[in-house]
Parts: C-alpha cells; structure tokens; sequence
C-alpha cells in the first residue's frame, strides 16, 4: 500500500524517463538516464509480476504464488537485472523516437551504473551509422585511370596449359621428381619414438614449391624417410592435435604417378566443352582470351578503386563505430579460421611457432585494420557516389558501386585485344 499511491500517479502521468545524450568521439553518443525513487519502484514492481506469474510453488497453482511471498523467496539479484534491463529497453524506445535524425545502429554497451542518495544512474553507448564529412575539395581534381585488359597470346598459351591440367590423366611412375603426385603416409613420434598420430596424404607439384620436399625427391615406392619436426614443416604436414608436440615425422611413399596432359583437338575440345558452346580450338581461344580480360579488369578495378581511395581520403573524415569493425572482424576471422579446420585448430598451429601468441595477436590486429579499412573505403565510396550523383547501385550484386564509379570517370570501356 505505501507504494501503490505513487505508483499510481506514475502510471496515470506517464512520466518519461529523464535522458541525457553525449555526442562521442567514435560515431557513437552516451546516453544517460537519471531514475528517481518512484519510476525504479515502478519498474521494480512491474519485474515481481512478471516473476509471480510462471513461479512455481508447493501448494500452489504456478502463477498463482502471493506477491509477498515472491518477493520473500526470489533471489534480489534477478530482479535487479530485470529492472535494469526494463529501464534500458524503454530508454532505447524513448531515444529512437525523440531523435529519429540519428541513424542509431547495433546494441547497447559499456554499460556503467552509479547512485546518488536515492537516484539511479546508468549510462551505456549506442553507435550511430557513420557520417563521411568533407574537409576539402582536393577529391574533385582526382580521376580513376583507364583499366588495360589487353591479352597476349603467351596469356592465352599459359591458361590453355592449365586447363589441360585440369583433365589431365595420371600413370604410375618409379622415382620422386619435382613434377610427380605422391600419396605419402605421414607419422608424427614423439620423443620417445612412440606414435602419435598416422594420416595419409596427396603432394602435388604445387606443393613443391616449398623447398622442404626436396627431401622426397629420388626416392621410390615404399622408400621412408624420417625428418625433425620443427617450424620448417610446411603447412600441409603441421600438427594439428592438441595434445604434445611431435619430435620427428616419418614419410612414406605409397604411390608416385606422373601428369600426362590431353592433346587438344577439335573433336576434343567439342567433346569437352560443346555443353558450353565450345566446339572448336578457335573457340576455346577466343573464350579464354574473354575470360583473362574479365579478370584483368576485375583485378585492376579493385586495384584502381584503392588507389583512388587512398588519394581522396584525406579530402574526408569518416568514423567507423567499434561494434561494425568487431563484426566484421569476427566474419573475417572465422573465414580465415577455416582454412585450418576451425578457429581452436587456427590458433593452435600458430601457437607452436616461435613467439606464437605475439605473432597471433599481431595477425589478429592486422585483421582488425583490414576490417577498419575496408568500412572506410565502403562508406567513402557510398559518399562520393553520392556527391557525383551516382544512382542506381544494386547492393546485391558484388562490385557493382566501385563499377558504376569507374564508368564515371572512364565511359568508354570496351576491351580491345
């Protein structure tokens, strides 16, 4: 009853909460709410009911507990968090519709709570979509340079003989050569020469590269070869297991073959690729002289767009907020992750590297400045488009703003060869 009166009065007022936004310095604002004695009684008493109404209790039905003895029994500490909690939600409404001009983003953090005799005081931080200033007009004397997607005939050859790599037959062959595939059985030991750990594997040509299998090189099916396992061992063979670090590995050679290339004809270049329209070495030249133009104009409109980011930038201010850069660098880590399996996998084979843990924070800042970068140029791009009065960008479709601001600059594209 001592509460209800003022409880009342609040209800029928429908007092707002008291709200106070602080412009940060990293696209984001502070927001702090100042509770006095009445509203947190409101949201105290409104978080009780929502307890009473699932609390389960003997002799009687759920939902149907006194209030009083709720209130008795449930652990303060959950209520607390639910007044909080109410208090934010509302806060977070009220923001959104008292300051609709602020383009709020993500989720509340940094949240600090303080008391002044009977008020409550929380402040939390709310990003806000970053807004590209313009410094100076030095941006407008830059162009983006013409693209060059002229192919040789050399380019034509070289991606002629990969693609014949690609149906390329294998026969078994004698000795280990730089050129051969091997099937090898790998054993990790440790150092009392007891086995830990037994796969089985391919070495492709690719994968000599790595001056390491020279050690294979002359040797025969069946032939062993036992190495020290250190950090010289390629990727391909390290040790992913979490437990001990292996002394030694052993390779054995179970099967060596040796690449043979198909000869392309007319028959056989309409028998491979007729499904794609493709019926003649003419064809597949002029194809392939399309698909190398495509890429070079894909690879140097990235690299153009860069370069004219780098040079406009200074003309800008952007501010990326935290939560964006964190999302992103998580999406980029765990991409980067996989490649070895999964993160606890990535970050083990790291950690068995001299310095490991410097050298995995050091790549994890890296990622974390590539994220950063890549946000900037994303925005500075929406922005200029938007200055050059760019319209008609299709989000869906990858690239399709660094292009249409390349047309700008540069109409006439047509590749010539």
């Amino acid at each position: 009853e001592s509460t209800f009166y003022p409880l009342l009065h609040y209800l029928f007022t429908m007092k707002k909460l008291s709200l106070t936004l602080e412009k940060g310095l990293l696209s984001n604002y502070q927001i702090i709410i100042t509770c006095p004695t009445t509203q947190q009684e409101y949201y105290y008493q409104q978080a009780l009911h929502e307890f009473a109404k699932t609390y389960k209790k003997d002799g009687f039905r759920p939902g149907k507990v006194p209030l009083d003895m709720v209130k008795k029994e449930i652990n303060p500490v959950y209520l607390d968090m639910d007044v909080i909690n109410d208090i934010i939600n509302q806060s977070i409404n009220q923001v959104l519709d008292e300051h609709k001009e602020i383009k709020f983003i993500g989720e509340p953090y940094g949240l600090e709570r303080d008391k002044k005799e009977d008020t409550l005081i929380l402040r939390y931080k709310l990003d806000v979509y970053p807004e590209v200033e313009i410094g100076n007009d030095n941006w407008k004397s830059v162009s983006i340079e013409k693209i060059d997607t002229w192919v040789s005939d050399q380019e034509v050859e070289d991606a002629l003989i990969w693609l014949k790599k690609q149906y390329a037959t294998y026969v078994d062959s004698d000795v280990v050569t730089h050129h051969t595939t091997e099937r090898l059985k790998v054993i990790y030991m440790n150092n009392n020469g007891e086995e830990l750990f037994t796969k089985t594997l391919f070495i492709e040509h690719e994968d000599k590269h790595n001056g390491w299998f020279h050690n294979l090189e002359g040797k025969k099916t069946w032939d062993v070869i036992q190495l020290p396992y250190n950090q010289t061992v390629p990727s391909k063979l390290l040790y992913t297991k979490d437990d001990q670090l292996p002394e030694t590995i052993t390779l054995e050679v179970l099967r060596i073959q040796k690449q043979e290339l198909p000869e392309f004809t007319d028959e056989s270049v309409k028998s491979m690729f007729g499904n794609d329209g493709i019926s003649s070495i003419n064809e597949l030249n002029t194809r392939i002289r399309e698909v190398i133009a495509e890429q070079k104009y894909s690879n140097a409109l990235i690299e153009h767009i860069n370069t004219y980011i780098t040079t406009i930038q200074w003309s800008f201010k952007v501010v990326v907020p935290q939560s964006m850069i964190e999302k992103d660098y998580k999406s980029r880590y765990e991409a980067m992750s996989k490649r070895f399996g999964n993160k606890e996998q990535f970050e083990h084979a790291y950690l068995q590297l001299p310095n490991g843990k410097e050298e995995l924070e050091k790549k994890q800042e890296e990622l974390r400045e590539i994220s950063k970068n890549s946000l900037i140029k994303f925005f500075l791009i929406n922005k200029i488009c938007e200055l050059l009065s760019i319209e008609g960008i299709d989000r869906n479709i990858d690239m399709d703003a660094e292009k249409k601001l390349y047309h700008h600059f540069q109409p006439s594209t047509e590749k010539t060869n």
